[in-house]
This record gives C-alpha cells, structure tokens and sequence, in this order.
C-alpha cells in the first residue's frame, strides 16, 4: 500500500516534475471516468487494431459494498507507458504500476476466444477416462495481460493440458 500511496503522491519524472502516475488506491469501486475509457480505446484501436476493441466500452457493476466516492484505480495517463518512464521508478513501483497500466488496458479489450477440446474414452472395465484442454484461438486482452500463477517444481507441465487437434 506505501508503494501505491508513492504512485498517487508523485514520483519525480526528472524535468517534469512530480507526476501523480494513479488514481486515489484506497477504492473498491469499477467505475471509470469517460475520458479515461476513451483514452484507453483510442491506445487500443492504434496499438492492437480494431479487433481487439469492443464495439461499446466495457463497463463494469460494482459491488454493493464498494466505496463509489471515487473511480477505480488506473493511470492518470496512458501516455507514461511502464517502459518509458521505468528509469524514473525503483523495481517495486514499476511491477505495480505496469500491473496496474496493463490490467487497466485489458479492461476494455475484447476477451481471448479459446477452442476446448474434451475426449471422453470408456474402457472394457467400465473406466471413464477424461482428457481435455484449450487453445487459445483469439488472445484478446491476453495480448497485453495474463495472470501467472505461481509454479513449483511439482506442479504439472501446462504443455501437458493441451490435446492435439
């Protein structure tokens, strides 16, 4: 939270000063400023093509006991990429901010299509063995967005959950 408060405070970006990069963190809410949404549409139309842009901005319902005295969190501009303004910010506030810029694009991307594939096989002792998995057909908000999760060395090889065609 001291690093978010840092990113809504102002980092000093060198000859311009200190910049807000956030919105107020301490909300729950969804809601998002129009302005913002055009800009992030704009970003997307011109970076990824129409493809990946709805047809109507995304807006999203917040939940009954969220705090709506103020929007969600974002970037205050789209136009301080993570990768430009990174030599302006330590490690750890340049992981959250890119977090935070990406998340925020993503949220008004198209959604990643994927094609799921299930083969059911019964065996002559009455076994039903299931094997199935998905290809991703179209990336959508995956293009500049996914969640990792953490692995172990036991966990089980994600190659492995992809069936061939």
């Amino acid at each position: 939270m001291s690093i978010a408060q840092g990113l809504y405070e102002g980092i000093d970006m060198g000859s311009e000063d200190s910049e807000g990069l956030i919105t107020y963190m301490r909300t729950d809410a969804v809601s998002v400023a129009p302005e913002a949404i055009q800009s992030a549409r704009k970003y997307i139309l011109d970076r990824f093509g129409p493809e990946y842009l709805p047809d109507q901005p995304r807006l999203y319902a917040s939940k009954k006991s969220a705090q709506e005295a103020h929007e969600a969190i974002r970037p205050t501009s789209l136009a301080r990429d993570p990768e430009k303004i990174k030599k302006y910010l330590t490690i750890d506030e340049y992981k959250l901010y890119t977090l935070i810029w990406r998340r925020f694009i993503a949220s008004q991307m198209n959604p990643a299509i994927y094609d799921t594939v299930s083969a059911d096989i019964e065996t002559d002792q009455n076994m039903m063995l299931r094997a199935s998995g998905s290809v991703i057909k179209f990336n959508g908000y995956l293009a500049v967005y996914e969640e990792k999760k953490d692995r172990s060395h036991n966990d089980e090889d994600e190659e492995g959950k992809i069936l061939p065609h």
